[in-house]
């Protein structure tokens, strides 16, 4: 099962953590985790990116746990792409409740 811990941001700073597996089909075809991928690559990628936000952590197979910052002029943006994005993990949760949960 994949874990997601994704507070809501606390200022300019936020913490995700994405750990284990889905194990909704074999490996290379599974969809969950496919999806759960795309999600936390897009997410840092955009926030570092557009955002300018730093990204300090752990980011490997079945393990992410990191750290994204930004300057407090961009507050508003990283909070609502925050938004966003938690919401595309709920959803995900809430459409693979076998495969992926949130724990906070």
């Amino acid at each position: 099962m994949v874990e997601v811990f994704f507070p809501r941001p606390v200022g300019t700073r936020l913490r995700l953590k994405v750990t284990g597996h889905a194990r909704a089909d074999t490996k290379g075809k599974d969809p969950v985790c496919a999806a759960v991928s795309a999600l936390v690559q897009i997410f840092l990628g955009g926030m570092e990116r557009e955002v300018q936000a730093t990204v300090e952590g752990i980011f490997e197979e079945g393990l992410c746990d990191v750290q994204v910052a930004v300057k407090p002029s961009r507050q508003a943006e990283f909070t609502a792409i925050s938004r966003v994005f938690r919401f595309g993990f709920e959803k995900l949760a809430q459409d693979y409740p076998s495969h992926i949960r949130i724990v906070n």
